[in-house]
């Protein structure tokens, strides 16, 4: 079979990049590297920081992780989105 389709390689397996990605029940990796980890950069918020998100509203910064903050939005409960989703109210 010629093509793009049909040539892929089972799920878990090495893609025709010689990437493996696994995911299986766990947070999503390619060779061991969680793929949405932190840039390891500081994040301009602080716990406390009011914030707004596009589709969760208006929140609190509870926790911050790198670029990562958990949020307790007013709506829809604790979050943990990247820091460029949200801007400071």
């Amino acid at each position: 079979m010629r093509g793009g389709i049909g040539r892929g390689v089972a799920p878990g397996g090495p893609s025709r990049f010689g990437h493996s990605a696994q995911r299986r029940g766990g947070p999503l990796t390619i060779e061991g590297e969680l793929v949405a980890k932190s840039t390891g950069t500081v994040s301009a918020f602080t716990a406390g920081d009011r914030v707004f998100h596009q589709k969760f509203g208006n929140g609190n910064v509870v926790a911050v992780d790198g670029n990562k903050l958990t949020i307790a939005f007013d709506r829809a409960g604790e979050k943990r989105v990247v820091d460029s989703f949200v801007e400071r109210m």
